[in-house]
């Protein structure tokens, strides 16, 4: 594993890396999600959004210091390893794993929804299995000709989303109706958890910023700067669409594509074609990244041993990990056909917090043991303490709002990793 660390060149700077970290955190959500959002709270859903952002950033901050004493590539996994052991690590990296397929195949359903907008006959039925399964299968055949091929379907939509929000922002902000607002909180606050759990699925992602540290250019200055940059331009963003969104159609609640719909409502047929088509680009542009990244997780731990050794063979041709492709495709498959989009979100984000906990609270530990992986890591991040400890205890206030399914869901899945750790991980050092 070393070997392969120090063999990775470090090509990426700071901008580099805000780059990356937009294009993973602004997925699908922010299109499909306001509607959602304002039906459990009305126009108070900006508050949840709000509060989800903040979560995001103690967040944020504890994986900036906690990473400020690393160079290697690994994230969250390396975090939870040096702090806590192999066994925590491997279920870090197993979760990984599974809140990427989870959000591959909300992903999924995100783009056929997004294209109901044309094609309605998608959003249900054989017509929807059918559109999800050729979209997966679809993906993984251009990736296993080639990453090159897959970043590429990736690249030429991920500026899509960021022009589609901001042509929606500031067209849109012509046509707020502030009266919309008025009652802020119709429907009262008991949801309001509820929502939060759903605002949170926009902001997750930013920890992929993390991952490729063996190839930034002084990571542990470039990486927390880069997560803070991110998680600020995020949040402005997503408060001025929702809160657009909001104030320019009193129809948000019902709606399944809100900002197709916003558009249509106050632009008329075009307007609401054109941003539709933005929704449906973006959308298939974030599936086509997921596409891409998910495999490699597997393909990840297979190298390290902490995997089946099969799920590291590479295709003779194309020199791609063509069974954690193929395998990533099949499960993806499964997961789409089996939920929706937003339960799917909801899910994701329940997985990707048995992550972040780990994250938050190695925090503590390497204060206290710093580990000896650089000679001179960077200045502490202020209050970050503070910040993880505020971190651990809003994640798990945050998993009182799943469903007890949702809840038994995440545990099966632990489960099933410490069992694959007693056969593979234990082993690896």
């Amino acid at each position: 594993m070393r070997a392969v660390r120090e063999a990775l060149r470090r090509r990426l700077s700071t901008l580099d890396v805000v780059a990356l970290g937009i294009n993973g955190v602004i997925g699908s959500g922010i299109f499909l999600l306001p509607g959602v959002l304002v039906d459990r709270l009305g126009p108070a859903s900006l508050v949840a959004m709000v509060a989800a952002g903040f979560l995001g950033l103690l967040v944020t901050v504890s994986f900036a210091d906690a990473g400020r004493f690393f160079r290697a590539t690994g994230g969250a996994y390396l975090y939870a390893r040096e702090a806590f052991g192999s066994f925590v690590g491997f279920e870090v990296g197993w979760m990984t794993c599974a809140a990427r397929v989870l959000g591959f195949g909300a992903a999924a359903n995100a783009f056929v929804l997004a294209l109901s907008y044309f094609v309605p006959s998608v959003r249900d039925g054989a017509t929807r299995a059918l559109a999800l399964v050729a979209l997966i299968a679809g993906l993984a055949v251009v990736n296993i000709r080639g990453s090159k091929e897959g970043a590429k379907v990736s690249t030429w939509f991920s500026a899509a989303k960021v022009i589609t929000l901001l042509i929606f922002v500031v067209v849109g902000a012509l046509y707020v109706d502030f009266s919309k607002f008025v009652p802020f909180a119709p429907v009262g606050w008991s949801r309001f958890g509820e929502a939060v759990l759903v605002a949170f699925y926009m902001f997750v992602g930013f920890e992929v910023l993390t991952i490729p540290a063996g190839e930034v250019l002084s990571p542990e200055r470039a990486i927390p700067r880069a997560l803070l940059v991110v998680i600020a331009v995020v949040s402005l963003l997503y408060l001025t669409t929702h809160s657009v969104a909001v104030g320019v159609w009193d129809g948000l609640a019902t709606s399944k594509n809100p900002l197709a719909d916003a558009a249509q409502a106050t632009l008329g047929n075009a307007g609401g074609a054109f941003v539709a088509a933005g929704v449906t680009v973006s959308t298939f542009g974030f599936a086509a990244g997921q596409a891409v990244v998910v495999p490699r997780a597997f393909y990840a731990m297979s190298e390290r041993g902490e995997l089946p050794r099969v799920l590291s063979i590479i295709h003779p041709t194309y020199s791609t990990p063509v069974a954690s492709i193929a395998l990533t495709a099949a499960l993806t498959i499964v997961v789409a056909l089996s939920s929706s989009f937003e339960q799917l979100a909801i899910i994701s984000v329940v997985a990707r917090i048995a992550q972040y906990l780990p994250a938050c609270a190695s925090v503590w530990v390497f204060r206290n043991n710093p580990p000896l992986v650089v000679s001179a890591p960077i200045k502490a991040m202020p209050l970050a303490r503070v910040a993880s400890l505020l971190a651990i205890c809003f994640c798990i206030l945050l998993l009182t709002q799943a469903t007890a399914a949702q809840l038994i869901g995440g545990a099966i899945a632990l489960a099933i990793g410490a069992v694959l750790y007693f056969f593979f991980g234990r082993s690896v050092n």
